[in-house]
C-alpha cells in the first residue's frame, strides 16, 4: 500500500466503533526500512490535539478506514514515547543517490506492508534518461543502503532493484 493513500485515513477504534481522528503523518524508523507507528489527529484536520499509535497497534488497513486495535495504548504527541525518536523524520521528496555518488531520481511516495509495517519500495520521480509519462519508476527497498533524512543512498547496483509499472490511479 502507498502511505500517501492513507493519509486521512479515518481511524477507528475496533473495541467501540469509535473515530478516533484522521491519519495525520506517519513514524519511520530508517535504520530498520520501516513504518514504526502513525499520528493520528482529532477528528479534522486542524492542528489540535493528536495522539501517536504504534503499528503493533494496527488491527487492519481496510479500503477506506484504518482500524486500531485498542485506543488504550495510544499516547497523546505531546508526551515521550519511544516512537519519539521517528515522529519528525521523513525522506519523502528527498534524493535518491547512488553509493558512488550519482543522482538517480528524488522520492515521491513508498509502499510498505500492511501487516508488518516493512517498506517494500520507493515510488521515483525526477528520473534523468527515463520517459515515464505513463509508468512509474519504482525502486526497491533491497536496492537501499540508507533511508537518509537528506539523501537515500541507493546500492552500487541499484539498476538491477528498479523496475516500470503502468500507472494507475489504484495504490498497491
Amino acid at each position: 500500500m502507498r502511505i500517501k493513500t492513507i493519509k486521512g485515513y479515518p481511524v477507528v477504534n475496533l473495541a467501540d466503533g469509535a473515530l478516533l481522528g484522521r491519519v495525520q503523518d506517519f513514524m519511520i524508523n530508517p535504520l530498520e526500512k520501516k513504518v514504526e507507528g502513525l499520528i493520528v489527529g482529532e477528528k479534522g484536520f486542524l492542528k489540535g490535539k493528536s495522539q501517536q499509535i504504534s503499528f503493533e497497534q494496527i488491527y487492519n488497513i481496510g479500503k477506506d478506514v484504518l482500524i486500531i486495535k485498542s485506543e488504550e495504548q495510544a499516547s497523546p504527541a505531546d508526551t515521550h514515547t519511544p516512537l519519539d525518536e521517528f515522529k519528525d523524520y521523513s525522506f519523502l521528496g528527498s534524493s535518491v543517490v547512488s553509493s558512488q555518488g550519482d543522482y538517480i531520481a528524488k522520492v515521491q511516495d513508498f509502499t510498505f506492508s500492511v501487516q508488518t509495517g516493512a517498506i517494500k519500495e520507493l515510488l521515483l520521480y525526477d528520473t534523468p534518461k527515463r520517459d515515464k509519462k505513463d509508468r512509474n519508476i519504482l525502486l526497491s527497498i533491497d536496492g537501499v543502503l540508507n533511508l537518509g533524512k537528506d539523501y537515500v543512498i541507493a546500492t552500487l547496483d541499484y539498476a538491477n532493484y528498479i523496475r516500470e509499472e503502468h500507472r494507475t490511479d489504484q495504490a498497491e
